[in-house]
């Protein structure tokens, strides 16, 4: 078919995986356009790493610091 879609092709892909039709041709036009500029295809989910709690940094010099009955568990160690 040349990378063309039959008219419910779209609606019947969407029915199968339980998600919209806008989610069908969003990830289809990405991965035309990466196949345009020559890449391999990737459309995976980008919330990965993006979403969530943010890891905290942590300062190991200071452990030593912070009394013993401070820093028995993380949970006691948090600021």
């Amino acid at each position: 078919r040349g990378g063309k879609f039959k008219r419910d092709d779209k609606k019947n892909i969407a029915n199968f995986f339980g998600v919209g039709v806008w989610n069908i041709q969003r990830i289809w036009k990405k991965a035309m356009e990466q196949i345009a500029e020559g890449l391999d295809i990737d459309v995976s989910s980008q919330r990965k790493g993006n979403c969530g709690r943010k890891p905290k940094d942590i300062n190991l010099e200071q452990i030593p610091t912070i009394p013993l009955n401070r820093r028995s568990t993380i949970r006691s160690l948090a600021w």
